[in-house]
């Protein structure tokens, strides 16, 4: 199961698995890999957080949630959806060989996934994750 990444309220990024409860903008990541029964939930009231064993459950903002594409960039950085990154396409001008930079954002598209995962993979040296549609430069 691919991660998920949001944004709590209070400006902390998180990365786990996605929780959705009733009510209006209740939407929580679980930072733990392992699997959780909601029947074994407290909830702090005072901390504002879900408490499952030792697993802390955070509540984000539902509009920068992004899952997981499955790939990282050329440093190692996970990419999530809602990525900014670039990287450099060789061209040939003139008879002179240059580099172009793009910069691109990350969708749940099929064609734009495909395009990612070729670029990612080294076929232009590879994609350099600069930021978040959320937050600009701040996520690495």
């Amino acid at each position: 199961m691919r991660a998920y990444r949001g944004k709590t309220k209070d400006g902390k990024w998180v990365k786990g698995s996605l929780l959705f409860f009733s009510g209006p903008s209740l939407t929580y990541i679980v930072e733990t890999q392992s699997c959780i029964s909601l029947r074994k939930c407290d909830y702090n009231y005072s901390q504002s957080e879900w408490h499952i064993g030792k697993e802390d459950v955070f509540e984000v903002i539902p509009a920068t949630v992004g899952q997981s594409t499955g790939l990282k960039d050329k440093n190692s950085v996970e990419i999530f959806i809602g990525d900014i990154y670039t990287y450099q396409q060789r061209l040939v001008e003139n008879g002179k060989q240059v580099y172009k930079e793009h910069k691109v954002v990350v969708k749940d598209e099929i064609p734009e996934l495909f395009y990612l995962k070729n670029r990612a993979e080294g076929c232009h040296g590879g994609v350099e994750i600069i930021g978040n549609v959320h937050v600009g430069s701040e996520v690495k």
